[in-house]
């Protein structure tokens, strides 16, 4: 049971009360931003809890046992703070939670609800969701390795070990065309057909620049090169507009050999039994013991 503020506790037991919910997001850059869904600005600890978010919290649900609790924040991208772009890059993710009920007439009466992290962010032009997670989502993630054929490592990284700056595994190019999902590129036609596939797109001019974005397919269409990605585009990049391809890799033991000739450090078991053999059957010429009758 948690130990209320008595001051806190009366307020609560009268008739009326006058709460508000803040959350307090620490980014992981160490930036700290402050909401609240009052309709003014509530200030606590040298926080500034913004009334102007546009946001709010679904239903919190606490569990007794270990289970993960859920929530979600919504609302639209009014707060100077949040920005399309910053979502899109990725400045919200895993950012520190916390969560208050606060007597918005007197804010030292408050009480801490919860702590956690941001899980997925999601985005429209209308406005913004963010998961909320709280701290025993922890105990969810896997810890150590898993058994299986693909490869562990993120491409590039201390594991992987391969150099993704290299000549091979980069290319400038220029946008010629450009759609929510989609880009038309030219500059890089000389590399192979889906060289880029799961590889990084990142803008490095233009309204865009800075963001990346992960690619879902690469095609090439003559002279240009034509780039599919997973999530929308904040805004259309201008004509013109640099950008970087960085090679991409599907984690399977014969692209890090031939594509990157990385197969020394391939981190996954490739030669291990798949759903073929726990399916196989016994030849109709063989004994159960594998035997020849």
């Amino acid at each position: 049971m948690r130990d209320l503020d008595p001051d806190f506790a009366s307020h609560l037991a009268g008739g009326v009360t006058t709460l508000a919910t803040c959350w307090q997001m620490t980014r992981l850059d160490g930036e700290v931003l402050g909401f609240t869904d009052h309709d003014r600005d509530l200030i606590f600890d040298g926080v500034i809890f913004e009334a102007a978010s546009g946001g709010s919290f679904s239903a919190l649900r606490t569990s007794a046992d270990l289970a993960t609790d859920h929530a979600s924040i919504e609302g639209a991208l009014q707060a100077a703070a949040l920005s399309e772009a910053g979502l899109a890059q990725g400045c919200y993710d895993g950012a520190r939670v916390q969560v208050w009920r606060v007597n918005w007439q007197d804010v030292a009466q408050r009480l801490l609800l919860k702590s956690g992290t941001l899980g997925e962010v999601t985005y429209g032009p209308l406005g913004y969701t963010a998961e909320f997670r709280s701290l025993t989502h922890q105990l969810a993630q896997v810890q150590g390795r898993l058994y299986q054929a693909g490869c562990d490592a993120s491409v590039g990284d201390a594991r992987c070990g391969v150099d993704l700056s290299a000549a091979a595994f980069t290319a400038q190019a220029q946008v010629i065309g450009a759609g929510d999902h989609a880009l038309t590129l030219t500059g890089a036609a000389t590399f192979e057909e889906g060289w880029f596939s799961v590889g990084i797109l990142k803008f490095m001019s233009g309204a865009l620049s800075g963001l990346s974005f992960d690619i879902r397919a690469d095609v090439n269409s003559g002279e240009a090169r034509e780039i599919s990605l997973w999530q929308k585009l904040p805004a259309l990049p201008e004509v013109g507009a640099q950008v970087q391809l960085t090679a991409g890799c599907d984690k399977r033991f014969s692209t890090c050999r031939e594509k990157f000739a990385n197969q020394l450090n391939f981190r996954g078991m490739p030669y291990m039994p798949g759903n073929d053999f726990v399916m196989a059957v016994p030849g109709a010429g063989e004994n159960h013991d594998g035997g020849r009758r």
